[in-house]
């Protein structure tokens, strides 16, 4: 606990120097003080001990009855103050603990300054760049499905009306035709509902992040001590306070932290052993499919705006992966070769989908649901933990008789 005072009296955030860039460090005073947390807590203590002394000189003013009452209120004070000192100096070392944690888990990568900080960029990447390249992919894919059914449509009816004879007739199937709808129709309202629930619930949690980053530390901790240093106000006041400060300190320190395990976790499962002296990998790696949710790239029908396809009309197609069907000199026998070819690779094309959807949902609803539940689980234990310092103290409220 000693080693703390030098710490929490530097005057700013020192830097280090790499290289010839000065950066801010991780971890230290400045780091960790985020929006003034400290100073903020600290002037809340003070007040606390300025008002329990205040109420014990002005108490030898009363009659000897209230007199007692005045200096227990006091006393009581006093005694919650020292608790709420303590609290803040395990906070000071939880968050130094905590970061230097997050940085051992992010293998101090660079940009990395907290657990908080981090755990937005790892939600970020979930949300604008593995989801939305996971949904360009499949509703691209979708759309050149319809495309190709309705090409095939078309062409059955094109060879139907112009047979001259039986032999030459030429007839898909309305069977074989849907297959292509049937599968747009499930890249479309499956696979892409499922990416739009969960980017919905995913932001929910990249916009809270800041709102705890912002509040917790520096409105509900500086009110929980407060509402614990109220003498008259009853055990049930001290019980929400508890609660209050229960849920500050695990929305701040342990749900990001357990964001930043899910990022290590991934890491290993999808991280091989290249040689035995290898440390960080997953000895059972070939067992697992590729982690491709960051070889995605964004399909390149938002990517390209306009192609042009060669030919006396020169004509400009807005989407790209039409060009190679309808350019060249195939013509409609190139549009058939281009649809079957389409038609004997969609097995594959869902399996793969449904494996990178597989990887999405896992780290987005299943990691992120285990996460609530362990925050949950340690703000109901702290909360508890909490409640029986005053008994452990053999402290009550100074008013219950």
């Amino acid at each position: 606990m000693f080693e703390l005072i030098p710490f929490l009296f530097q005057s700013g955030p020192p830097t280090c120097t790499t290289g010839t860039i000065s950066t801010v460090c991780a971890c230290t005073f400045g780091g960790l003080n985020q929006n003034a947390w400290i100073n903020i807590n600290t002037l809340v203590v003070t007040m606390v001990i300025v008002i329990g002394g205040f109420i014990y000189a002005m108490a030898s003013l009363f009659p000897t009855l209230w007199r007692e009452r005045l200096r227990g209120a006091a006393r009581y004070e006093m005694i919650q103050a020292i608790v709420s000192i303590i609290i803040i100096l395990i906070l000071v070392a939880f968050a130094l603990f905590t970061c230097q944690l997050g940085q051992q888990m992010t293998m101090s990568v660079v940009g990395y300054q907290n657990p908080m900080q981090y755990s937005q960029i790892y939600l970020s990447q979930l949300l604008f760049q593995k989801s939305t390249a996971l949904f360009t992919e499949i509703y691209s894919e979708s759309v050149a499905l319809t495309f190709w059914g309705n090409v095939m449509d078309e062409l059955e009816t094109v060879f139907n009306n112009f047979a001259s004879t039986p032999f030459v007739g030429f007839e898909l199937g309305a069977s074989l035709v849907g297959i292509f709808f049937g599968f747009s129709s499930t890249l479309t309202t499956t696979y892409s509902a499922l990416i739009a629930v969960t980017f919905g619930v995913v932001f929910i949690y990249y916009a809270l992040l800041p709102l705890i980053a912002t509040l917790a530390l520096t409105v509900m901790v500086p009110v929980s001590l407060v509402m614990r240093s109220i003498p008259f106000a009853g055990p049930r006041l001290r019980e929400a306070s508890d609660s209050f400060l229960a849920l500050a300190i695990a929305m701040y320190f342990i749900f990001p932290l357990t964001i930043l395990f899910d990022n290590l976790m991934i890491n290993w499962m999808y991280a091989q052993c290249l040689s035995p002296s290898d440390m960080f990998c997953n000895p059972n790696y070939n067992f697992l499919t590729p982690y491709s949710l960051n070889n995605l790239p964004i399909s390149s029908m938002f990517a390209s705006s306009t192609v042009h396809v060669g030919g006396p009309f020169n004509v400009g197609i807005p989407l790209t992966f039409f060009g190679g069907a309808l350019g060249g000199l195939g013509g409609g026998f190139n549009a058939i070769n281009q649809g079957l070819s389409t038609l004997a690779t969609l097995p594959s094309v869902m399996v793969r989908f449904a494996g990178d959807l597989a990887q999405y949902l896992f780290e987005t609803i299943v990691l992120l649901a285990l996460d609530t539940a362990i925050t949950i689980g340690f703000a109901t234990g702290l909360a508890k933990a909490l409640g029986s310092i005053s008994r452990l103290m053999a402290v009550g409220p100074v008013w219950s008789a």
